[in-house]
């Protein structure tokens, strides 16, 4: 005799019916309210797909081996959530408040993320590939082995955040601040974030190659080790950063600030700095030129001390 066999998710997790959203929602509030009557929200290996439960309040709800494609979520209150292995790959989630959570494996591919609000969360292994985060905030936020490849974060606040062997590959973050950021081993390849603000922040052993950062602020950064080959740094601001060992290899570095900042074996061959003001003699031979390094005087390289092409040419 044939039988049904409940779905399974990737995990191989069987999936649960799914629960009336509405009977859930109204018991876990009367929960955070203390009421003898409530329930805490304990979703598990259910698929809610194209789910309804805008502005709905599921702050220290537990979610795992959910799969809630498609829905509707906008404005949702996931503040100090455990949510494990979910799936909310194009889902709306405006607004939404993940603060405090602990999210791990979690998928917000294609997902409308704008305006939503990560403050403190912890994200481990999650996903945000081709998200829409403009204006998103993740003030002190820890991402771990976390995918924002082309994730359109425009505007959006990583204020002291950590990250942590992350990839942002062709993902497109105008404006968007990283002051007092701690990154490490993340990938930017690609990257179009003009006008972006890392002032004060650390940055190690990271890959900017080929991206776009006219206009972007590294005041006071730590940028050891970061490659930046072939990047657009035009009228960046480097003024007292700390570039020791920092590739920029042919990167185009025209009309940028460099101020007091630390060079030692830094990488500028073929790198276009005409233009660029504040390097001295000093900090000029301390990095590598050659032949095809355009000096800011407009000459070719490589540096000679006492040249004095470290001095744009005056219009």
């Amino acid at each position: 005799m044939s039988g049904t066999h409940p779905a399974t998710t990737p995990s191989g997790q069987s999936q649960a019916a799914a629960p009336d959203l509405e009977r859930v929602i109204l018991a876990h509030r009367e929960w955070l309210e203390d009421t003898a009557s409530g329930k805490r929200a304990e979703l598990k290996s259910v698929t809610l797909t194209g789910s309804r439960v805008a502005e709905a309040d599921l702050s220290r709800a537990i979610l795992r081996f959910v799969t809630w494609l498609e829905g509707d979520l906008s404005g949702v209150q996931f503040v100090g959530a455990e949510l494990e292995q979910v799936d909310f790959r194009r889902a709306q989630l405006q607004n939404a408040a993940f603060v405090e959570a602990a999210l791990s494996r979690v998928r917000f591919d294609d997902a409308a993320l704008r305006g939503a609000n990560f403050t403190e969360a912890a994200l481990k292994q999650c996903s945000f590939r081709s998200a829409d985060l403009a204006e998103a905030r993740a003030t002190e936020a820890e991402f771990e082995e976390c995918d924002l490849s082309s994730a359109a974060a425009a505007g959006a606040s990583f204020h002291q955040a950590r990250f942590f062997d992350c990839l942002f590959s062709s993902a497109a973050l105008a404006e968007a601040r990283f002051y007092h950021a701690k990154l490490n081993y993340c990938r930017f390849v690609g990257l179009s974030a003009p006008g972006a603000d890392f002032n004060s922040a650390k940055i190690q052993a990271c890959d900017f190659s080929r991206a776009t950062l006219s206009a972007a602020k590294f005041q006071n950064a730590e940028l050891v080790h970061t490659v930046f080959h072939r990047a657009d740094l035009r009228g960046c601001d480097f003024r007292k950063a700390n570039m020791k060992g920092a590739d920029m290899g042919r990167a185009d570095l025209r009309q940028a600030r460099f101020h007091e900042v630390r060079m030692n074996g830094a990488d500028l061959r073929g790198a276009n700095l005409e233009g660029a003001v504040g390097l001295t003699a000093q900090s000029l031979t301390r990095a590598r030129t050659d032949g095809s390094t355009i000096l800011p005087n407009g000459s070719r390289g490589p540096y000679l001390r006492y040249s004095g092409a470290e001095r744009p040419k005056r219009s």
